[in-house]
């Protein structure tokens, strides 16, 4: 019952933001048309199609291609499919919740955790490969957690199969392998043949990864390893824990104790010494010049703009979604959730070894390498953290005994759900505006080529063209979010979201 009343959660916000229309979002071009393109003749040597934004993506884009031979192509189309891998993910994450006993309620209350967690719902409404990477993820750790319960060899194929696809999909795949090793080494007792045969079987994933990576032409090629500076190290490791904060607030309002006894004095000064982190150490994240001081730190999806930072994905200027005052609040909140999560660690610090489960052990591992190893870093790289996060709060935290501690997790979980809708159904109805602003200018006769529509368009429209002379297509339009110096105004497109009213021009350059 528990999984069914999720989904049918999920579906409802996820067509209340109106997904539809066949426009592409954020980097999501790069692997719709990677999955056209293997589609027009779906063998391996058309995969070389992916480009810059999608090294990997290999499983999402043969299965994209599928669909697309079934269905056809248009982007609402591709948004389904990742809205029912998304659909899946959720499931098997319920799964994983059961296997480790968690009662009902906090399975739905950390699920819709999931949902509410900011970069889940837009992720879910595009063509990103992030949802199907966090599905291959949720199920490889599933598939572990089964193993080292029944340790059966059927099982262990079927787990070795998933990090091969998982890692396909994005190489850090292959950390679950290495979190294998770890928790047969130190936490869990497995045959050593089983070991001897797994980390064979880990080697050869990565020999047939760097056999497709050298498949693809060089200019594809982009560096694994980023080496971001200690200082930017730090400073993401400290937003992550305002980051995961944010999304943990239920769980907090849940294990909230209505008559405390003694005053929580250490509490209070990880407060304060977290409102001075937030001050001094969060801006040494790179992206600080989007944040100002408060959330959000990282860029991509949420951003003060509501998505992406602006002049990113187009010209012009567009007033923020929200307020200073409601980026201080959610700071707040994050400070709040990240205190929480420090405690709860804290309070559990004798029973961390029996509370981790394989899955918190490869989303811990997960986590610490991509903070090591990844600049940027984006909002959106913390869904299987985030997964195992929460799983070690479903297993540690008492069933709340005051029933209103249940309506205010609830309602919190759901108020994160609400907020998340608002901003994606936002970020579809500009992006609408600006799609259509820019098929109005190829009617009047524009060649696409010579229209700066903005990131997806110019990327969509660009890629098929990069061996030619840039100059061969001077810019002639500009799509934008207001009217520019140098340019006069051929048409406005007006749009409205739930949160506010506004417009796209169609500018001729002078």
């Amino acid at each position: 019952m528990a999984p069914i009343v999720v989904l049918l959660i999920f579906a409802f916000v996820f067509f209340s933001i109106g997904p539809f229309g066949s426009f592409p979002l954020n980097d999501d071009w790069a692997y719709a048309l990677a999955a056209l393109k293997t589609s027009e003749n779906i063998m391996i040597p058309h995969l070389a199609w992916t480009i810059p934004q999608s090294p990997w993506a290999i499983p999402q884009i043969i299965l994209s291609a599928i669909w697309i031979k079934i269905l056809g192509f248009s982007h609402f189309n591709l948004r389904i499919l990742t809205f029912l891998i998304a659909s899946a993910g959720l499931w098997g994450f319920d799964r994983i919740l059961l296997l480790q006993n968690v009662n009902r309620y906090t399975r739905i209350l950390a699920a819709l955790c999931l949902i509410g967690f900011s970069p889940f719902l837009p992720l879910s409404a595009s063509s990103m490969s992030d949802i199907y990477f966090f599905t291959l993820w949720i199920y490889a750790c599933l598939t572990f957690e089964l193993a080292f319960r029944t340790d059966k060899d059927k099982i262990w194929i079927i787990g070795f199969l998933l990090i091969l696809l998982c890692s396909l999909e994005r190489l850090f795949g292959i950390v679950i392998a290495i979190a294998v090793l770890i928790y047969s080494c130190f936490l869990k007792s497995t045959s050593f043949r089983k070991l001897v045969l797994f980390t064979v079987c880990s080697l050869s994933i990565i020999g047939i990864i760097v056999v497709i990576w050298n498949h693809f032409p060089s200019p594809l090629k982009e560096p694994l390893l980023q080496y971001p500076s200690i200082k930017q190290r730090v400073g993401n490791f400290f937003c992550v824990f305002l980051y995961l904060g944010v999304g943990v607030l239920p769980f907090a309002l849940a294990s909230l104790n209505w008559k405390v006894k003694k005053f929580p004095y250490g509490l209070i000064v990880v407060f304060f010494l977290f409102i001075l982190g937030t001050w001094l150490i969060a801006p040494w994240n790179f992206r600080t010049n989007i944040s100002g001081g408060t959330m959000p730190f990282f860029g991509n999806l949420l951003s003060r703009y509501g998505f992406f930072m602006q002049d990113e994905v187009l010209n012009g200027f567009r007033e923020a979604m929200f307020g200073e005052w409601f980026w201080k609040l959610y700071t707040l909140i994050s400070i709040i959730g990240a205190v929480f999560i420090l405690g709860e660690l804290w309070r559990s610090k004798q029973n961390w070894l029996k509370n981790w489960s394989f899955t918190g052990i490869a989303s811990l591992l997960y986590l610490a390498i991509i903070i090591t190893t990844r600049n940027p870093f984006f909002d959106r790289y913390l869904l299987p953290a985030f997964a195992g996060l929460l799983l070690y709060l479903a297993t540690s935290l008492p069933t709340p005994l005051f029933k209103i501690n249940r309506i205010c997790s609830i309602t919190g979980a759901l108020c994160l759900i609400f907020f998340s809708t608002l901003v994606t159904q936002d970020y579809f109805r500009w992006n609408e505006a600006k799609w259509t602003a820019a098929n109005w200018a190829v009617a009047q006769g524009y060649s696409p080529l010579t229209i700066d529509g903005g990131f997806e368009w110019n990327g969509w429209h660009h890629f098929n063209n990069t061996k030619q002379n840039e100059n061969q297509f001077p810019a002639k339009i500009i799509i934008s979010f207001s009217e520019l110096n140098g340019t006069s105004a051929l048409k406005e497109f007006s749009y409205e979201s739930w949160v506010r009213k506004g417009s796209i021009y169609c500018l001729l350059i002078k």
